[in-house]
């Protein structure tokens, strides 16, 4: 009689469709990206898509969102996802950080791959019951990561129904790494420093009086500069020459950019 009230509760819950993993998918899933549900993966995207705001090549740092939502209005019940290798699907390592929010929250694969990230993975924190959720990424600037990455997300509309790694609309460069730990600096180097700084010293000016701030809202004209890369021998070199150029210059202008801001974007005509 018990086995049959336990069966009987069992089958219930399967019929009224109760999901596996309310609070979110297990850092098991880390590599599959499968919420192990019990039921094979439906083909495709089916009604759900990936969107982002990915500039064509990432400026380190700096967050971006990407968001998961439905084409017909139906709603899903969770989320797992990751940034990935877009070039080798072979590659399941996942790269970068996102942003844990309410009724989201990130997972830590490090277990299953050493050396990432302890925020490598975002899912849910309980059932999402809506047509559409966001979240926010980020690449560190020390973070080693393959040219090509895109976002990659299985979604969950009920138990028995899921979709597993959907692919962003596009894909986007990961931008070259940069150092965090500053180089060595020589001796030679260090007294010209100190030189340079004892010979301006009587210069400076008084910090208590800010200096105007009169510049105009920075432009891209920089990048003009990215168009030729004369050194360039073949056409595939040519066109990461300009690629990582522009991208210098954008990471020049948005710093500039955000001086402007910082500064009550005062001087704009």
């Amino acid at each position: 009689m018990l086995y049959a009230t336990s069966a009987l509760i069992a089958a219930c819950a399967v019929l009224t469709g109760i999901e596996a993993f309310p609070y979110g998918a297990p850092a098991g899933a880390c590599s599959s990206m499968m919420p192990n549900h019990g039921a094979a993966a439906q083909p495709g995207a089916g009604p759900f898509q990936v969107t982002h705001n990915m500039p064509a090549t990432l400026v380190r740092d700096v967050q971006y969102h990407f968001t998961v939502s439905s084409t017909d209005g139906t709603e899903l019940r969770g989320i797992f996802c990751q940034v990935r290798n877009a070039s080798n699907s072979a590659d399941t390592r996942p790269y970068g950080a996102f942003v844990a929010r309410p009724g989201l929250q990130t997972r830590d694969c490090s277990g299953t791959f050493p050396g990432v990230g302890v925020d490598s993975a975002i899912t849910h924190t309980e059932r999402i019951n809506a047509t559409s959720i966001s979240a926010f990424y980020m690449l560190p600037a020390g973070e080693q990561a393959p040219d090509r990455l895109n976002v990659f997300c299985t979604v969950v509309e009920r138990m028995a129904l899921y979709y597993v790694r959907i692919p962003s609309s596009s894909t986007f460069y990961s931008g070259r790494a940069v150092a965090t730990t500053p180089a060595a600096v020589t001796t030679e180097a260090t007294t010209s420093i100190t030189e340079a700084t004892s010979a301006t010293a009587t210069t400076t000016t008084d910090s208590s009086t800010p200096t105007p701030y009169t510049s105009a809202m920075p432009t891209m004209a920089t990048a003009g500069n990215c168009l030729a890369a004369e050194s360039a021998t073949t056409d595939e070199e040519r066109y990461r020459a300009n690629l990582e150029c522009w991208s210098t210059s954008f990471e020049r202008w948005y710093s500039a950019y955000q001086n402007w801001l910082n500064n009550g974007g005062r001087g704009c005509a």
